[in-house]
């Protein structure tokens, strides 16, 4: 048995909350050992989930496949976790409204407006002469990491 498959068995019968914690106190232990460079560890996690990405994505072909031949909606019952069938639904083309298309394109004008009006140091005027407030931030932005693997 390969080492990736003796850690799916020592986690398969944990449920998701249980995961999380173990998750964060692993973490926690191994950053506290202080012998392990948080870097190193953080792609080595990333390199791991695209790992199981890439494996989640291969085998639910084969999950399909079983769910199907069992019949439409069917609900199996594995580890504790169930699989069914569901359907993401059916996306609407709005864009071939021409109404909805008409508003879409005055929004997207509107939202670059406020943008303008909210990073400029002069006042910006609409099309109807109309002096455009600048509007607060609903969301302040905030510092992430990026992996390129």
């Amino acid at each position: 048995m390969s080492t990736e498959l003796k850690q799916f068995e020592s986690v398969k019968n944990m449920t998701k909350h249980e995961l999380i914690a173990l998750g964060n106190t692993d973490a926690n232990a191994l950053m506290d050992s202080g012998d392990y460079d948080s870097t190193t560890l953080a792609v080595s996690a990333r390199k791991a989930v695209e790992y199981l990405g890439a494996f989640i994505a291969t085998l639910d072909s084969f999950v399909m496949d079983e769910l199907t031949m069992n019949g439409e909606g069917n609900i199996k019952m594995v580890l504790g976790s169930e699989l069914s069938l569901g359907s993401t639904g059916d996306r609407l083309d709005f864009e071939k409204d021409a109404v909805y298309k008409n508003l879409s394109i005055q929004l997207k004008a509107r939202a670059e407006l406020l943008k303008n009006a909210t990073n400029s140091s002069v006042p910006v005027v609409d099309s109807d002469g109309v002096t455009v407030e600048p509007v607060p931030i609903k969301t302040a932005s905030r510092q992430t990491i990026r992996f390129k693997l």
